[in-house]
């Protein structure tokens, strides 16, 4: 069922009137058709109301009308399958404003699936999901508060790995509830310099430095590039508990490229600054 209401305005508002007189019914027709005739000049609100197992995620239009006028307005219904729960650190305390990522395993990936954040206390609920088979996931680098973190996706069933993640089996319009997550502790984070020096030990300013990461929870990331400071020097997040591939690779102001070896080192083993060599690349 579709409901138009007339809207009025107070102040500089606009608002439902109380009178019921002013809103109109209409019911979709066996091809999810429906229509107004006759509608006044001014300001109104479309809203749907669904049968129980389907969901939409507008289901409401605020129009206006003019004389003669004419409009076409959709909504998108969804079958209402749910999955809904609650995520929270390390510590048990509740995680605010986390995203829970869901995958489909049957369909074409091109289909909608919604994603959800959780609120202040670390629930979530996500909502116009049709049946089939799913993984959750959430982005452990959003959930530290941490741009430069190297963790990928964590998967409910407390795992990095995809292929180890637990499936949820989503029935018709079904909704799965307390599907809860408790996430790893985040290791410490410090920071260090990259030096990049000729063989003559001359600095190269503003060197273009990369780094990789990898544990025995998580495989080895893409490389990424270490931002520099307000002052030019290149700096990277070291996190306990990884290996880290150093590198630096780049090109002069005359046009010639530089590299230097990669250096493999682990996390514990970082106590100062880091100093690569580079040469000339042939």
């Amino acid at each position: 069922m579709v409901i138009f209401t007339d809207l009025i305005k107070k102040g500089d508002k606009f608002v439902e009137p109380k009178k019921a007189a002013r809103q109109r019914e209409a019911y979709t027709d066996s091809d999810g058709k429906y229509r107004f005739d006759e509608l006044p000049e001014g300001r109104h609100r479309l809203k749907i109301f669904l049968p129980d197992g389907l969901t939409v995620f507008k289901d409401q239009w605020e129009i206006s009308t003019g004389i003669p006028s004419c409009s076409e307005y959709d909504f998108n219904a969804q079958i209402d399958g749910r999955i809904s729960g609650r995520i929270v650190a390390s510590d048990g305390k509740p995680v605010h404003k986390v995203r829970i990522y869901i995958g489909n395993l049957e369909y074409s990936p091109y289909l909608y699936i919604p994603s959800a954040e959780t609120d202040t206390n670390g629930y979530y609920e996500l909502k116009g999901i049709p049946p089939g088979n799913y993984k959750l996931s959430v982005n452990p680098n959003i959930a530290a508060n941490q741009n430069t973190s190297p963790f990928t996706n964590y998967y409910f069933g407390e795992t990095f790995n995809s292929s180890e993640a637990q499936i949820f089996r989503l029935g018709l319009a079904e909704k799965l509830n307390n599907v809860n997550l408790k996430l790893f502790p985040i290791p410490d984070l410090k920071k260090t310099i990259v030096e990049v020096v000729w063989e003559t030990g001359e600095a190269i300013d503003k060197p273009a430095v990369y780094y990789m990461t990898s544990s025995e929870r998580i495989k080895g990331d893409s490389p990424r590039y270490a931002f520099p400071d307000q002052e030019g020097k290149s700096i990277i997040p070291i996190y306990s508990g990884f290996d880290y591939k150093i590198y630096a690779i780049g090109q002069l102001k005359d046009g010639r490229f530089y590299e230097t070896k990669p250096l493999f080192i682990k996390a514990e083993q970082i106590s100062g600054p880091i100093r690569l060599v580079a040469a000339v690349k042939k």
